[in-house]
């Protein structure tokens, strides 16, 4: 006896691709004395792919920050 076979094809979705994430920073004041207190914040930085963020701030001094912290 012959055997009958029966597949189907089935696409569940689009195929996932991973989005680099989106970086905007800023500095507030954009100039300024060695006295003057910068802001600086990338707080509007995202991800496409709705991924969480981590970040780490590099001011030369050999250590990376990655808490909202106040530096003189």
């Amino acid at each position: 006896m012959g055997q009958i076979a029966d597949w189907q094809t089935f696409t569940t979705g689009e195929e996932y691709s991973n989005s680099a994430p989106v970086a905007f920073f800023y500095v507030s004041p954009d100039t300024g004395f060695p006295s003057t207190i910068f802001n600086c914040n990338a707080t509007y930085s995202y991800d496409m792919d709705n991924d969480p963020l981590t970040f780490q701030w590099n001011w030369g001094d050999g250590s990376g920050y990655s808490e909202p912290s106040l530096f003189n």
